[in-house]
């Protein structure tokens, strides 16, 4: 009986044995199995990340050329109108459209903002780069308070010079793609020719002298300050592009 009941126990035991092994490697092989998984989606993620950053790069680059050239605009406008030029030809009034010119700008935060509504923030192991993202997108909210500011020369010479001369310079020279505002096909034309009409030429001249705009420096004083306005657009783009370029290199070096 004895010899009976010691087999049992053995069997019992071992069975157990079995069980609590084969528990085990279930709870190994789902632990292999979710680590897997993580570190598929911070693949996932880090690429997303990157496709992100290489998209915003491209429109950093664009902005820059843009404002460059219409900041050129601008100073034009000022050195003209500082000059006390008897001559106000269809280059100035090129000028002074073109130097009221804005392209907005999208923050590109998609795949950021879904890692951080869904924790998985947590996926990029190195503290330093999580870090280092979490600035990059949040100094952009500080930029676009200056990006998206408009002085107040733009209304003014908007509201002084006729919709068909507007409408002219715009279609001779700017490029600008309602489909896609975002990356691509808006340019600043430069050496452009809207073959203005010596009348609309005076007439836009006379109005502008009729309104005291030209006698009382109002629109000088109004160009000074969009050359400032541009100056600091231009700059914050600049280092926001720095930002950009120093991100990636992290990434390239922090693979998941």
């Amino acid at each position: 009986m004895e010899n009976k009941t010691g087999k049992y126990l053995k069997y019992a035991i071992g069975e157990i044995v079995l069980v609590v092994i084969g528990i085990l490697i279930a709870l190994q092989v789902n632990n292999w199995n979710q680590d897997r998984i993580a570190k598929m989606e911070a693949e996932s993620f880090h690429e997303r990340l990157r496709e992100d950053l290489l998209n915003e790069k491209i429109m950093l680059k664009e902005r820059i050329s843009y404002y460059t050239k219409v900041e050129e605009h601008a100073k034009n406008v000022v050195n003209t109108l500082s000059n006390n030029s008897d001559v106000l030809d269809s280059q100035f009034l090129i000028d002074v459209y073109q130097a009221t010119q804005q392209w907005r700008y999208r923050n590109v935060r998609d795949t950021y903002d879904e890692l951080i509504s869904t924790g998985n923030i947590k996926l990029i192991p190195n503290e330093n780069l999580r870090k280092r993202i979490g600035l990059y997108y949040d100094e952009t909210d500080v930029y676009l308070k200056v990006w998206y500011k408009d002085t107040e020369y733009r209304e003014l010479v908007r509201s002084h010079i006729s919709m068909g001369v507007q409408e002219k310079i715009r279609e001779a020279c700017e490029i600008w793609t309602e489909v896609d505002q975002q990356i691509g096909g808006n340019a600043i034309i430069e050496n452009c020719n809207p073959n203005l009409t010596q009348e609309e030429i005076s007439k836009c001249i006379s109005f502008l002298h009729e309104t005291k705009l030209l006698e009382s420096n109002a629109l000088l004083t109004a160009a000074i300050g969009r050359t400032s306005d541009l100056y600091l657009k231009i700059g914050l783009y600049k280092r926001k592009l720095n930002g950009n370029e120093e991100l990636l290199n992290l990434l390239e070096v922090s693979n998941p």
